[in-house]
């Protein structure tokens, strides 16, 4: 296939035509191409904006990248959106059309090819995971932006962070910007978790051994850490919200229970923990990203107990401090 999409590297190119030449024989292929085609029209309406690193100038009036940073830093959460630029815009809605489109990949192959491809959905897959974590990379810098504990210089390094991931969606990946959260998303998808006394031993230690970064072991293993952050990583290791670890804990002393497995916890709680404790692949962490992040929005706004951010938003600032020497 001619290289029409800009915003792909060599690698992904060499993906999508590989899995072309497996699925060309397929019904429903042609739909796949179409997409392909359509994420190289929205890469050249991306293209045609102006760069974010770049002066512009409107009327009388001349934009700077500092003045985007100064706008992402100081002005109010409820507004994010609307005063984003379109190249800003156009390049997040690249980047959720890219993921689509290896996923569309993905279910073609696994419901039509025989014999199955084994290798190259791995690969795929692979490609995949980078770009959801890029788009949750995004998501995290976003919220840091936002709260009010954080400083400015980290703020606008953040900030930074971001015009690149949206100036130039398709090339900017979470191994740029932050290797560290993405060795952390890898590393809990490896832990299959097991709850017992919520004291989190068996998961730390399944944690360490699928590679966790330093940073992370070091950040959560720290003295003085605070309440917020300790929570924080409960929630992340555990995939239950700090309510629901909060309930768990006084129905198993209630109960008279030194133990329960997923199964278990779900009957107590009324839902399904395993859909939520065993996060095994990108899309379920960026579920258990989002649910958690919600749930801190939540307690902000209420005041309520338990933790204000992430574990992955505590980290990563801990990380863009060092970055510019705080």
């Amino acid at each position: 296939m001619v290289r029409a999409v800009a915003y792909l590297d060599d690698k992904e190119w060499d993906l999508v035509n590989r899995t072309l030449s497996v699925v060309q024989t397929l019904r429903g292929t042609k739909c796949i191409e179409d997409n392909i085609g359509r994420l190289g029209w929205l890469a050249r309406v991306a293209q045609s904006y102006p760069s974010l690193m770049e002066w512009t100038q409107l009327g009388d009036q001349v934009r700077r990248p500092e003045d985007l940073i100064d706008r992402l830093v100081h002005q109010d959460r409820a507004a994010f959106e609307l005063h984003l630029p379109t190249k800003a815009t156009v390049g997040r809605a690249f980047l959720v059309a890219k993921i689509q489109l290896f996923r569309s990949f993905i279910l073609a192959m696994q419901r039509s090819c025989d014999p199955y491809p084994t290798e190259l959905v791995a690969e795929v897959r692979h490609e995949l995971d980078q770009s959801v974590y890029t788009k949750l990379g995004e998501e995290v810098l976003i919220e840091m932006l936002y709260a009010l504990e954080v400083p400015d210089p980290i703020k606008e390094h953040a900030a930074r962070i971001l015009i690149g991931i949206w100036d130039k969606p398709g090339l900017t990946e979470v191994t740029q910007f932050s290797p560290v959260l993405e060795a952390m998303w890898f590393a809990r998808n490896k832990v299959h978790v097991q709850l017992g006394t919520l004291m989190g031993v068996y998961e730390m230690f399944r944690l360490a051994q699928g590679n966790a970064p330093e940073e992370l072991m070091d950040f959560f293993g720290r003295d003085g850490l605070s309440p917020s952050e300790r929570a924080s990583f409960e929630e992340f290791l555990f995939g239950l919200l700090f309510e629901e670890l909060t309930r768990l804990r006084r129905e198993m002393e209630e109960r008279h229970l030194s133990a329960v497995d997923p199964k278990r916890a779900g009957e107590i709680l009324g839902m399904d923990c395993t859909r939520f404790v065993q996060v095994t692949d990108s899309a379920s962490m960026y579920e258990s990203y989002r649910r958690r992040a919600l749930a801190c929005e939540y307690r902000r706004m209420a005041s309520g107990p338990g933790p204000r951010r992430t574990a992955e938003e505590y980290l990563m600032q801990a990380v863009v401090a060092r970055q510019v020497n705080l």
